[in-house]
């Protein structure tokens, strides 16, 4: 079924038991990984989980068509309701999702599938548009007054008091997707604080926007948070900024981790082996620097730094659009 973009926000609110498949497409792709992940964290709450979620792709699904049915046929070992997510959802995936649809197993495991523009002949559109068990929902771009208002909007969600004025500079310093401009309001939230919110402050939160997608690229790395790699990737991607920056940032981040974890090995507990490092990490950063230091071990530090020395010479040789899946595949490769 069609799900208008008017009628989006209610729908997903609350979904039918009866709607299985979520298939998220349009120009915007950060409303797409927004609306998309909200969804799935609706679903299951840690998407880390292995048990509960299944990440898959286009290509795996291409190479191996029923998997797609057996994931979704796969019982929860720990009870719960399972999630099935397909990142850069394609018109390859429109077969076996067909016959997913053809003979849905009896349990509430639901599909996600996020994509790119898809146009009215997409194959992928056409099998979930005919399926009462299935919704597609467009994510298009806001602008004009509907983008003013999406500002106010994700600004009062935020806690930020905006006046029409610090509305026409957000209008101007955000980005054009949702996923993003909500980042960057939660950003100025945080870099706010008590202070009184004037341009100065915007500018000086917002005027380096690379840098911040770079710092939140290793923040997502480092905990594992494999849906939000993607979305970062892309967007850096579209702004030209360089792989072999968001590899040496975190090369960087690694040989931190590493010092805290030699400090750990002495008997030291985690706070006070954070406490140590030398630039000293930003207070802001120190709860998820903890969790990252949970999950990361000495020795799996120690390959990582090789697996990340190896990438930089890969890049430099020209063959940079590899890199980013490299990375999504190592993620893949430790958590499981």
């Amino acid at each position: 079924m069609i799900i208008k973009p008017a009628q989006a926000a209610s729908f997903l609110k609350n979904p039918p038991a009866t709607c299985r498949v979520f298939l998220f497409y349009g120009p915007d792709a950060g409303q797409v990984h927004l609306r998309g992940l909200h969804l799935a964290r609706a679903t299951v709450p840690d998407l880390g989980d292995a048990f509960q979620v299944s990440l898959l792709t286009s290509e795996a699904i291409k190479d191996d068509p029923a998997r797609l049915m057996d994931d979704m046929a796969a019982l929860s070992m720990m009870g719960g309701q399972r999630l099935v997510l397909v990142r850069e959802a394609t018109d390859a995936v429109a077969l076996a999702l067909a016959d997913v649809l053809g003979k849905i197993p009896h349990n509430d495991t639901r599909l996600i599938l996020l994509a790119g523009e898809l146009d009215k002949r997409s194959k992928l559109r056409s099998v979930v548009e005919q399926h009462d068990a299935a919704a597609a929902i467009a994510c298009y771009t806001a602008e004009g007054a509907q983008r003013l208002q999406l500002i106010r909007d994700m600004a009062a969600e935020s806690l930020l008091a905006i006046d029409a004025r610090l509305v026409g500079l957000l209008d101007q310093l955000l980005p054009s997707d949702q996923q993003g401009m909500k980042a960057e309001l939660e950003k100025l939230a945080l870099y706010a604080g008590a202070k009184k919110l004037d341009d100065t402050a915007v500018l000086e939160a917002l005027g380096d926007a690379h840098a911040l997608d770079v710092d939140d690229y290793v923040r997502a790395f480092y905990l594992r948070q494999a849906a939000q790699l993607g979305y970062l990737a892309d967007k850096m991607t579209a702004d030209d900024v360089a792989v072999v920056t968001v590899l040496r940032a975190l090369q960087r981040h690694a040989w931190r981790l590493l010092d805290a974890q030699n400090h750990m090995h002495t008997g030291q507990s985690a706070e006070v082996a954070m406490k140590k490092l030398s630039p000293p990490v930003f207070w802001k950063e120190e709860k998820p620097f903890l969790q990252q230091l949970a999950l990361w071990s000495a020795p799996v530090l120690t390959h990582l730094l090789i697996r990340l020395q190896d990438m930089e010479v890969q890049a430099k040789s020209g063959q940079q659009e590899l890199i980013y899946g490299a990375l999504f595949q190592v993620i893949r490769a430790v958590a499981a």
